[in-house]
């Protein structure tokens, strides 16, 4: 099939694919009735805009990382590759995300989107909007977030992905699927359930103060939740609860399986049997942790990052990792959604070295098991900080740092 790329002549009946980079040309290409695909292609910082029509014989492709697309189309699909911001007013459309970058997608006010296919990797994707979206189907290493005052119906993950539900934030279910092996899910807003399977490993945190409900189904299914949870178990699991967890509760649907379950929380943790019996797992009493969130040692010091801003002060076990030492660095004077902090860990020959991010106020477990965390809307006005995890010559040890200097009490 032959492409035409802006005003060129479009009344060739081979003409099948259209390029375009202003609304003049888009305006054109949707009107020919000859052309079966358009797509949207510039580096300018362009607003298209479609109007409210049937073209359900064209597919729409954006390629355009600066541009926002404000669509009442109907189309046979929609291809998001690279862009900024894509407004969707349609009804039934179908949209395919493989932007590698970060994109925002917005379901307007009376939108009905059928369906999003995330297939982009290591992109940053948000969904926003009081429109509503059927289904979400994760495929790839994403980063998903749903924002405030959105509503999903359903998200399947079948990748390595990150789904965050900010607070005021609606997921009907998440679903853990074939070809997930690792999935975080930040729970801040509203999950209805979460089934699990595939032989995966879920972690689940995050500010929600309900119960969330997960069914595990896959034998060799691993969950490590810092919210609280109602689990029912239909194959055998490795259940780790940690501080954020307390009031959880593990039913076993069927006599022979045999969970195993870590309770690090400071309270009993409800374990019931398939006959209905009751018992308690008695938090396991391991090595209390010393370290204190900006404590005496200050062995993790603060850090300024291009322009002036102060990094926190951090604290770390004595005699078990006098040397191991963690900083924020970030880029701004102060702390806004979308710039990313970075915890750099100083420390000769540290191993094993994991990550957990903080909400000051509460001690409120967030973010993933990475070295960054990024800042959305729902982090503003919040001190941040990151507690570091590593073995230092056959010896564990922790160091914290945060977003304040020096560390308040």
């Amino acid at each position: 099939a032959a492409s035409v790329v802006g005003d060129c002549s479009m009344a060739s009946a081979a003409v099948r694919t259209v390029t375009v980079s202003t609304q003049k040309q888009l305006d054109r290409a949707l009107k020919n009735n000859k052309v079966k695909s358009i797509v949207i292609k510039t580096d300018k910082p362009v607003k298209f805009t479609i109007g409210a029509s049937s073209y359900a014989k064209k597919s729409l492709t954006v390629n355009a990382p600066k541009a926002t697309v404000n669509n009442r189309g109907d189309f046979k699909k929609i291809t998001l590759q690279d862009g900024k911001k894509f407004t969707e007013h349609g009804a039934g459309n179908r949209i395919i995300i493989s932007d590698p970058n970060s994109l925002k997608l917005v379901a307007g006010k009376n939108a009905e989107v059928a369906r999003v296919t995330v297939t982009s990797k290591e992109g940053k994707i948000t969904i926003g909007g009081k429109g509503s979206v059927s289904a979400v189907n994760v495929k790839d290493a994403a980063t998903l977030a749903v924002n405030p005052g959105t509503t999903l119906e359903a998200i399947t993950v079948k990748a390595d992905a990150t789904i965050k539900v900010a607070t005021g934030a609606q997921v009907g279910s998440v679903q853990v699927a074939d070809g997930a092996e690792k999935v975080a899910l930040r729970v801040n807003g509203t999950v209805g359930a979460v089934n699990i399977d595939a032989k995966a490993a879920l972690k689940i945190f995050g500010s929600t103060t309900d119960a969330m409900k997960i069914t595990n189904n896959a034998e060799g299914a691993n969950v490590t939740a810092a919210v609280k949870v109602e689990l029912t178990l239909n194959a055998d699991t490795k259940v780790t609860l940690d501080a954020g967890a307390e009031g959880s509760s593990v039913e076993v649907a069927k006599e022979d399986i045999k969970p195993a379950i870590e309770n690090k929380t400071k309270s009993d943790v409800t374990l019931k049997d398939s006959t209905g019996k009751s018992d308690t797992v008695k938090p396991d009493g391991e090595k209390t942790d010393d370290s204190t969130p900006g404590g005496e040692n200050t062995s993790g010091s603060g850090s300024t990052s291009g322009s002036g801003s102060t990094g926190g002060g951090g604290s770390s076990t004595p005699s078990e990792s006098e040397s191991l030492g963690v900083k924020l660095t970030w880029t701004g004077d102060a702390i806004k959604p979308g710039m990313v902090l970075k915890a750099e860990v100083s420390g000769a020959g540290a191993s094993g070295v994991t990550y957990q991010w903080y909400y000051r106020e509460g001690l409120q477990p967030v973010g993933d098991d990475e070295d960054t965390f990024e800042v959305i809307d729902e982090d503003g006005g919040k001190e941040i900080g990151v507690k570091v995890t590593a073995t230092i010559n056959g010896k564990e040890g922790t160091a914290w740092a945060w977003t304040n200097q020096p560390p308040g009490p």
